[in-house]
């Protein structure tokens, strides 16, 4: 949540960038809440939304989802990075014919983490995880 180096956010077209104007809202008003311009279109934005009310409630939430993704491994079970994905990821790929190495580099472009937390995927590890795949469908 540190946004170090940054202090200015350009949108050139939110269109293009967000799909709702909630998310808009959120990104908006967390810059701003972190001290950072807001730069529209050549417009500066300084205010989100009139209601300051608002404003708190969209930014306790920001903050809120903000932390919980950072601490997704431990409160967060997110279905398309989750070790269940990769072992049906891996077994569908291997079954379509790619190598273990293939997989491998698919699941880290993926950034789907490996079963530690860290480093890269590795051909071992994707057997590892096909292995328990036809385990699990004993």
């Amino acid at each position: 949540m540190d946004l170090g180096w940054f202090h200015t956010l350009y949108v050139t077209s939110p269109g293009a960038v967000f799909s709702t104007q909630a998310q808009r809202r959120v990104v908006y008003d967390l810059a701003l809440f972190r001290g950072m311009q807001v730069v529209e279109n050549g417009t500066r934005i300084d205010v989100v939304d009139g209601n300051p009310h608002y404003n708190r409630l969209l930014r306790e939430g920001t903050e809120l989802f903000a932390a919980l993704r950072v601490r997704d491994n431990a409160t967060i079970v997110e279905e398309t990075r989750s070790l269940a994905r990769a072992r049906k990821t891996a077994a569908s790929r291997r079954s379509q014919g790619d190598s273990l190495r293939k997989i491998a580099a698919y699941l880290d472009e993926e950034a789907i983490p490996t079963p530690s937390g860290i480093g890269a995927w590795s051909p071992s590890a994707v057997k590892k995880q096909l292995d328990s795949e036809q385990e699990a469908d004993r």
